[in-house]
């Protein structure tokens, strides 16, 4: 390896990194503040407790000393604490706040302190401390006591400040002083709120509104306004914001069924967690509209289309939308019938005719369609009109009462069916629960709950409509939806019954996947807030326990496959089919069907039935050792068993060997072999993970960001001619058949590819293309932003870069640049021996002995080390450097290499990627780049 210290490759004009930003705009503090900084910055070294003590000590020396030699202590004080390098850290041992508290002794120590008070605690003293806090609010409530900022209205200065940061985009900071000194009445959602959203700080957003249904509702009005809006609409309506500098996300965010998505998560997630006052219909017409518009065509879908995944029963359908059309709009009514009307289907034309009836619609008044109307003025076809009205006589008759139907059988045992919708009923319930716990005596409970579906209208917020609870062969189904309204029900009483049900020691209730379940339950405004599960021991999850067995052995239960749903169960081991088309039923309608009561009571007994079969196999297999203990961690509060199960681990856990010697068997060397890098491929909205695993092993993808973009990159692909049409990957689905009508020779489909391993997954890939794959191709391809403009570097000159970048230059208390040892790695680079990293000849260069710009060079790229810059052969511009904190003991691994992608910047080591991010917008760019110039 050369040492020559000649010229340099000229360096490209490149944005400051932010460490440079630091070094160039630096505050240089006067003296003695200066020095007290730098002193207290070496006193890091030490341990919590030295350090701490130290800290003391040389604080007390600068009170006193600054007390006798400058005019205003307190003075002294804000310009100390302004100059201590770790002000912004949220650490109370740190020395910016014992730097606080030892000034709050000393000062309370003082038999002067009124008087030193009075004559140095200025007003202009407590302003300056009022503004050194601003950034650091986490401070205030000692520099409030200290400076007696209590007792004085200095909110003009705060708002001042506040608007400062507006000002320079800190949106951040400027909520968190807002938030604190509560100021929010004074500031609008476009002060705060969007831009903190447009900036990709959607979480503080959300806590910023946490107390505020004004803006709550503001916001998702903001949303609303975007539904069913083009992408050309929308990037118009946000270029204000971009034109601002404000806005740093991809407006696709804000598209679509991104933006539906989204906006579902606020309701069903959100909602719960930040305590946000909101509802569907009210807050966000356009997105409740869109909503029921497709919840309708997806129900007419499943009971009318014979090729649908999921078949509705006819009192399922007319229960669903039935409901629905109730509580739309007219004009989402119309539109229903316009589309049953118009598919020119005698079967959905005579349910479009039921549902005239039914809703008893004006035909005078309300809009039909047009050849709804004809068809009503000419009498076309009276047999329609009759098929209708028996049509809705039938389905109405399902909903007569019938005290017979509150019992089932279940294999010659006669389970009762207690309907519980009242606070009486209620209270015997919980009687009966206390009377049924026998101390010593195993008592089985057996649970399930009922939802209203999420593609519904109304609010989401309380989901849980129906829960039943199974003792001594009588089903409880209580009926959540009556008592949420029946003003006979006290919250006394449902903490009775969670108490009962939930805490007794003397019970153990069983449930399937019990998690969302209890999470709906504790939804319920009564429970809310009182009532707390953390000591909870007696909840069993027969889904968790079944899973632990299988880790065990899957010959205990004799299983095909580790994942399994509650039917599946029931099935094997009880012989019972689950009539699951009651599943997805309205269960928030009323009153509830025949079908209905006896799945949800069904649903109720088959767990606790299974539990005690599977228990009895698991037992006598023998090879379960402490059972009881085994047992106990299958308690919903128990921390979740580690699963062992190595091929589910993701591909970047995995080794490049490991994942080598897995796929160079899948190659048969009869057919024609394929390198990765011949492969042309693009995954489908459901399929975005195995696209990264390809990747992984070298194979070009593009990864759409939703299906808009999939769409948008389909058709630019097909643009560039038949030479570049890449392979579309999918999975057996409706889209599927789509695809394959358009791209006949390109799609294909993995059946069941999302229930295998990563590895499985691009196992069957490989297969499927007779993939050949060398040992040495570790790191083809950038799984990030897609190109395969990788260089390799030696460990150390990688670590040489992390060090000065990372540790050095972003590290507060090792600010002095003259600290770090610039020439002892300089000469540790030039003792790097090729043959130790797989032959990577490095030429170091620096224009003289005394400078801090080294780059090191190899046969395909230059890095800047101390620019944290990297500049590919291939590539036509320089990009920085993209890496964060490396795990310890990385640096440490004889021989490594690293891949630094010349596209992006990313940093690989065996093809792990160091600094994983948001991908989004990079592998857009990037796919879009492939798609306009046609090559790689």
């Amino acid at each position: 390896m050369s040492s020559d210290e000649g010229p340099l490759p000229e360096l490209p004009k490149v944005k400051l990194t932010k460490a440079e930003k630091k070094a160039k705009y630096r505050t240089d503090f006067p003296e003695p503040i200066k020095s007290r900084r730098e002193y207290i910055s070496r006193l890091n070294d030490n341990d919590v407790d030295l350090r701490t003590s130290l800290y003391e000590k040389a604080f007390l020396e600068y009170f006193e000393t600054d007390f006798r030699e400058t005019d205003n202590i307190f003075d002294s004080v804000v310009k100390h604490f302004k100059a201590m390098p770790d002000r912004t850290k949220q650490n109370p041992s740190n020395a910016a706040g014992t730097y606080l508290r030892t000034f709050q002794k000393w000062l309370s120590d003082r038999e002067d302190f009124d008087a030193i008070k009075e004559k140095y605690l200025t007003r202009d003293v407590r302003i300056a401390a009022l503004i050194s806090s601003t950034d650091v609010m986490h401070h205030f409530p000692m520099i409030s006591d200290i400076f007696d900022l209590h007792n004085e209205d200095l909110s003009s200065i705060l708002l001042e400040s506040i608007n400062e940061k507006i000002a320079k985009l800190e949106f951040k900071e400027a909520a968190d002083i807002i938030t604190k000194k509560g100021f929010k009445d004074k500031f609008t959602l476009e002060d705060i709120v969007i831009p903190l959203v447009l900036q990709d700080k959607t979480v503080i957003a959300y806590e910023y509104m946490r107390d505020q249904p004004r803006l709550q509702k503001q916001y998702l009005k903001w949303l609303d306004q975007f539904i069913g809006e083009p992408e050309e609409s929308v990037e118009a309506k946000l270029a204000i914001w971009r034109k601002r500098s404000i806005m740093t996300v991809n407006p696709s965010k804000f598209v679509g069924k991104a933006l539906e998505k989204y906006m579902n998560s606020i309701f069903n997630k959100v909602a719960k967690e930040y305590e946000f006052d909101l509802e569907q219909a009210r807050d966000s017409p356009n997105f409740d509209s869109k909503r029921n518009d497709k919840a309708l065509k997806h129900l007419v879908s499943t009971r009318f289309d014979k090729d649908a995944k999921h078949q509705s029963t006819d009192d399922v359908y007319f229960q669903h939308i039935g409901t629905t059309l109730t509580h739309c709009t007219t004009k989402i009514r119309e539109g229903f019938l316009h589309y049953l009307w118009s598919s020119g289907e005698r079967e959905k034309r005579i349910d479009a005719l039921s549902w005239v009836k039914h809703l008893n619609i004006d035909l005078i008044i309300e809009f039909v369609p047009v050849d709804m109307l004809d068809f009503y003025r000419k009498n076309e076809d009276p047999s329609m009109i009759r098929e209708a009205e028996n049509l809705i006589v039938k389905r109405k008759s399902l909903y007569v009462a019938d005290d017979r139907i509150l019992s089932i059988d279940v294999k010659g045992r006669n389970i009762r069916i207690s309907l519980v919708e009242n606070d009486a009923a209620m209270e015997h319930l919980c009687t009966r629960l206390k009377f049924f716990a026998k101390p010593n005596e195993e008592r089985l409970v057996g649970i399930d709950t009922e939802w209203k579906p999420s593609h519904l209208i109304g609010s989401t917020v309380f989901k849980i409509a129906i829960m039943q609870v199974y003792i001594d062969d009588t089903v409880y189904l209580i009926d959540c939806v009556k008592l949420e309204t029946d003003s006979t029900m006290r919250n006394a009483t449902w903490l009775k019954f969670a108490q009962r049900l939930l805490k007794d020691p003397n019970l153990i209730v069983i449930g399937f996947d019990l998690k969302n379940d209890i999470d709906a339950l504790l939804s319920i405004n009564a429970l809310r807030d009182n009532f707390k599960l953390e000591t909870s021991q007696n909840i069993l999850d027969l889904k968790r326990f079944t899973e632990n067995i299988c880790e065990v052995d899957m010959e205990i239960l004799g299983l095909l496959r580790k994942t399994f749903k509650l039917a599946d169960l029931t099935e094997k081991f009880l012989n019972i089919s689950l009539n699951k088309a009651e599943q997805c039923s309205n269960w928030q309608s009323r009153p509830l069907r025949k079908q209905q009561i006896e799945y949800a009571a069904m649903d109720a007994v088959v767990v606790v039935d299974l539990f005690n079969v599977i228990r009895d196999f698991a037992q006598k297999s023998g090879k379960i050792e402490h059972f009881e203990d085994f047992v106990k961690e299958c308690n919903i509060m128990a921390p979740k068993k580690e699963s062992s199960r190595k091929d589910h681990r993701k591909l970047d856990n995995l080794t490049w060997k490991e994942i080598y010697d897995v796929l160079k068997d899948r190659r048969d060397p009869r057919k024609p072999l394929k390198r990765p890098n011949e492969m042309l491929c693009i995954v489908d909205t459901m399929l975005l993970g195995f696209g990264k695993y390809l990747r992984r092993c070298g194979i070009d993808v593009i990864i759409p960001v939703d299906l808009r973009d999939f769409n948008k990159k389909l058709k630019a692909i097909k643009s560039l001619g038949p030479d570049k049409m890449r392979h579309i990957l999918t999975v057996p689905s409706k889209s599927h058949d789509v695809l394959k009508n358009e791209y006949p020779h390109n799609v294909i489909a993995f059946p069941d590819l999302t229930l295998k391993s990563p590895i499985d997954q691009v196992s069957d890939f490989f297969d499927h293309f007779n993939i050949d794959l060398h040992p040495d191709d570790v790191c083809l391809r950038c799984a990030d932003c897609n190109q395969d403009n990788l260089a390799k570097f030696p460990s150390p000159c990688v670590q040489f870069l992390h060090q000065y970048n990372i540790i050095h230059l972003q590290n507060v208390y090792r600010a002095d640049m003259s600290e770090f040892p610039l020439e002892d790695w300089y000469q540790k680079m030039k003792r790097i021996k090729p043959e130790d990293y797989e032959g990577i000849e490095v030429k170091m260069s620096r224009p003289s002995k005394t400078s801090d710009w080294i780059v090191a060079t190899t046969s395909e790229a230059n890095l800047h080390i101390t620019k944290n810059v990297i500049i590919h052969n291939d590539c036509v511009e320089a990009v920085d450097v993209r890496i964060n904190k490396v795990p310890d003991d990385t640096f440490q691994r004889p021989n490594l290499v690293f891949y630094i992608c010349g596209d992006c910047g990313k940093v690989n080591y065996d093809g792990k990627l160091i600094n994983p991010g948001s991908t989004c917008s990079s592998t857009s760019n990037s796919n879009e780049s492939v798609l306009s110039t046609g090559k790689k």
